[in-house]
């Protein structure tokens, strides 16, 4: 299913960290790639994730350099996440670099720790701010926003039209959070489906997999 397994081991004594360089110029894009060290298999990045619905997702925005834990080694998957963390996450995931002005003359960034980050996405369009000029970068952010961005942020290959029970017609997100399902980045079977709403947060684990499966899926 696109997912390229790697396999490696250090011998006893060796540093406990491996980096890998791997040429992908070959294969036909997206892949998943998925590190396992052979010493231990049963190794995860963090303490909290092992067995959740979510591992190999959160596991994959790991290894992509994507994603961090806590300083105790935590992920904390059903924290919710913010807007400006969800931008940081954003723009790694599609590799942006640059700088960009405050033109939207956002009115509540200014010191932030991702006001940088912020302003690389407002740039490219990945996110706007509110009729009052601010950004509210430390609000959790919903799932129709994050729906919202991922569908303009990448462009999906293929995509069916399904008919889904509990999705909301006629708001401003419904044509999005539709596309998230017709594409495969959220499914009926997924958990964070079965007491669905589109207006309300999303944690820290449904957002890595929602992002985990645009990068493997567009």
């Amino acid at each position: 299913g696109k997912v390229l397994h790697i396999g490696y081991e250090t011998r006893d004594g060796a540093k406990n960290e491996a980096y890998l360089d791997y040429d992908m110029s070959g294969a036909v894009p997206p892949i998943r790639i998925k590190l396992t060290n052979i010493n231990d298999r049963d190794w995860v990045p963090f303490n909290d994730i092992k067995g959740i619905e979510q591992e190999e997702y959160i596991i994959h925005l790991h290894d992509a350099g994507i994603v961090n834990g806590m300083p105790d080694g935590s992920f904390k998957p059903d924290s919710k996440i913010t807007r400006a963390e969800f931008m940081v996450l954003m723009v790694k995931a599609l590799n942006i670099e640059g700088t960009a002005e405050n033109v939207q003359g956002f009115t509540d960034i200014e010191g932030h720790w991702a006001k940088d980050i912020i302003l690389i996405a407002s740039k490219h369009g990945l996110v706007s701010g509110y009729g009052d000029r601010t950004m509210r970068p430390d609000n959790p952010i919903s799932l129709a926003e994050v729906s919202s961005v991922i569908s303009r942020a990448f462009e999906f290959k293929t995509a069916k039209n399904g008919i889904y029970q509990k999705l909301k017609k006629g708001k401003w997100y419904s044509s999005s959070v539709k596309k998230m399902f017709d594409v495969g980045i959220l499914s009926v079977n997924d958990g964070i489906y079965e007491d669905f709403s589109e207006e309300g947060l999303i944690n820290r684990a449904d957002c890595s997999m929602m992002m985990s499966r645009a990068l493997s899926t567009y």
